[in-house]
C-alpha cells in the first residue's frame, strides 16, 4: 500500500511470475482505517513496512522517513494485532522503537556496519558477501571465464 501510484518498474516487478499471485498493490494510506479494511490487513499473511530510501538523501530526511515507518507499524499493530509485521528502517536507532512490535526488523545501515566489521576481521569478507548476493550476467557475454567474477564486458 502506498499513497502514490505504482511506478512502471514496480508494476513490472509485481507482474513477474514470482510475485503476481502473491503480492497485491493497493493505493491508499496505512494510517487510514478504511484503507486497512479495503486491503484486509487482518487476514493478511504478513505486512511489510519499508522505509523509502529514495526520499532519504540527507540525515534529517532519513529520520523523518523512519518516523513515518514507526507510525505505520503502530497503525498496523493497533488495527491488526495478529498480523506479523516485517520492517525495514534506514537508521539503527529506529530499530528500538519497532522491535517489540514487529516480527523482524532490517536496517540497511546496520548491515553495512556489520559487513564493514567482518571485512576488518576477515579481509575479503565484504567482497565474498557482495559476490554471494549480487547476480552476475551470463557467461556468454564475456571473452574469458575470469571476467565473469569481475564484471568485465567485451
Amino acid at each position: 500500500m502506498s499513497n502514490h501510484a505504482l511506478s512502471r518498474s514496480l508494476k513490472n516487478l509485481l507482474e513477474s511470475q514470482n510475485y503476481e499471485n502473491r503480492v497485491t498493490f493497493i493505493q491508499g494510506s496505512i494510517l487510514e482505517e478504511n484503507d486497512m479494511k479495503r486491503c484486509a490487513i487482518r487476514k493478511a499473511e504478513a505486512a511489510f513496512i519499508l522505509a523509502d530510501r529514495s526520499k532519504a538523501t540527507f540525515a534529517e530526511e532519513a529520520v523523518n522517513e523512519d518516523h513515518r515507518a514507526v507510525l505505520r507499524v503502530w497503525s498496523v499493530r493497533k488495527y491488526a494485532p495478529r498480523t506479523p509485521v516485517f520492517v525495514s528502517t534506514l537508521r539503527p536507532e529506529t530499530e528500538v522503537h519497532v522491535k517489540s512490535l514487529s516480527r523482524q526488523v532490517l536496517c540497511v545501515n546496520s548491515i553495512k556496519q556489520i559487513i564493514l566489521g567482518y571485512s576488518c576481521l576477515y579481509p575479503g569478507a565484504a567482497t565474498l558477501i557482495t559476490n554471494l548476493v549480487h547476480q552476475a550476467p551470463p557467461l556468454e557475454k564475456y571473452k574469458k571465464a575470469w571476467q565473469v567474477l569481475y564484471g568485465k564486458q567485451k
